[in-house]
């Protein structure tokens, strides 16, 4: 190990021993928790609004959603750009899920 390396990392250990020792004497502090956005809700698909992924982050649509099988791994496109396929890769079942006339779709 050379010597900048070894002085980096007693740096990064005196700064990491620093931040997480109370102060005595000191003001009540704040004690902080990190959590994900939704907190202790479940995963759930809300297809209407705000959607809960299995992390904890929330996701909302941008334009039209297309329900599929569970666990969606590919995706193809048509040449004309109006079938897609996805190829579902879930313990059970695999299978594809088909989705035609996704231009009509889109345009309502």
């Amino acid at each position: 190990m050379n010597f900048p390396t070894t002085i980096a990392q007693a740096l990064a250990l005196t700064l990491l021993f620093c931040s997480c020792n109370p102060q005595n004497g000191s003001k009540e502090e704040a004690l902080w928790i990190i959590s994900a956005p939704a907190g202790s809700q479940y995963t759930r698909i809300d297809q209407s609004g705000k959607t809960v992924i299995p992390n904890g982050r929330y996701i909302t649509p941008a334009g039209k959603s297309i329900v599929t099988a569970p666990h969606p791994y590919g995706l193809t496109l048509s040449p004309d750009g109006n079938i897609a396929v996805t190829a579902n890769s879930g313990t059970d079942p695999l299978s594809i899920t088909i989705i035609r006339n996704i231009l009509s779709q889109l345009m309502k």
